[in-house]
């Protein structure tokens, strides 16, 4: 079992985007297992609505989700930041570069591809949030 993640901040704060209710459970067992405070949402707009509201320390954001896809979604975020930027962290399927540009360009700070295992999102969180 991996030693839990250990940040500066005592209790970090995720907004994990997710419309597939397995992929949820699975993420918020591996966040809550490192002491992450996890606020959800399941689509594009709840995203854009958590972000402005609940100002997380980190998001992982879904690209693939209804009503609003994360890329619209990251873009929204990022137009309507004023104080700070928020980590976002993509979490994508698709493995073709022309779609990993098009994720970086819409104002995320890293992909993170599908399937993954609980050492890499941990990893790649911790990168985002030192």
């Amino acid at each position: 079992m991996d030693r839990p993640l250990r940040l500066e901040k005592e209790m970090t704060r995720v907004l994990l985007v997710e419309d597939e209710a397995v992929n949820r459970l699975y993420v918020r067992h591996i966040l809550s297992r490192h002491s992450f405070i996890i606020i959800e949402a399941r689509d594009g707009m709840e995203a854009v609505d958590a972000a402005l509201k609940e100002n997380p320390d980190c998001i992982l954001m879904d690209i693939g989700l209804p009503r609003m896809d994360g890329m619209e979604a990251i873009r929204q975020i990022r137009s309507s930041q004023k104080e700070h930027r928020i980590p976002i962290l993509a979490v994508t399927a698709h493995a073709q570069q022309a779609d990993q540009e098009e994720i970086m360009k819409s104002g995320a700070d890293d992909i993170l591809h599908k399937p993954y295992k609980e050492k890499e999102i941990l990893e790649k969180l911790q990168r985002l949030l030192s």
